[in-house]
């Protein structure tokens, strides 16, 4: 046998193998999977936030795009904000949001360079319940997710697009199923 055909000395009790597969079926409550509010997290947002740009515009993405078409492409752009009428509070709310919906699409592209694989999706609709193992926590779990593509605007400032195309999967969250 030569040095490539070796194989490893590195031994693992049964107790660690069956705790890693558990650990990776289960997955843990800080990962987006469990806890899928935006928080402190960069690349998160709440779609209900869109409406800070043009009333009712989580809605129309919500219902009119991601419930009602297999294939869509939504625009996000602050082009019809007059940001002079905006006091300091709204105009914060907008930057925070212009820099999450920036970093989706960064950190998308950027999963893409590295692996081949995309990773913006939408999670919708959202379960909340107490974790049996824990009760102090709480679980915020999308129950479905849409996977779906994000790109910022290399032409225009403060302009996002968000696609769906028609073989594009919705998957249950596994994680959240192999949770309860």
């Amino acid at each position: 046998m030569n040095e490539d055909q070796k194989i490893s000395q590195i031994t693992f009790s049964e107790a660690f193998i069956k705790g890693l597969l558990a650990k990776l079926k289960v997955g843990n409550r800080r990962g987006i999977h469990l806890n899928a509010l935006p928080g402190r997290y960069r690349s998160r947002f709440d779609l209900k936030d869109l409406d800070k740009i043009k009333p009712k515009l989580a809605d129309t993405f919500l219902y009119n795009s991601l419930l009602a078409e297999p294939e869509f492409s939504f625009n996000i752009s602050f082009d019809d904000i007059r940001m002079d009428k905006l006091d300091e509070e709204e105009k914060n709310s907008l930057f925070l949001l212009a820099r999450r919906l920036s970093n989706a699409a960064y950190d998308s592209e950027d999963q893409f360079l590295e692996f081949g694989l995309k990773n913006f999706g939408i999670g919708f609709p959202l379960i909340i319940r107490r974790d049996a193992n824990d009760p102090n926590k709480v679980i915020k779990a999308p129950l479905l997710i849409w996977k779906l593509h994000i790109e910022k605007s290399s032409r225009k400032t403060n302009s996002w697009h968000i696609k769906r195309e028609a073989d594009s999967p919705i998957v249950v969250n596994e994680l959240l199923r192999n949770h309860i």
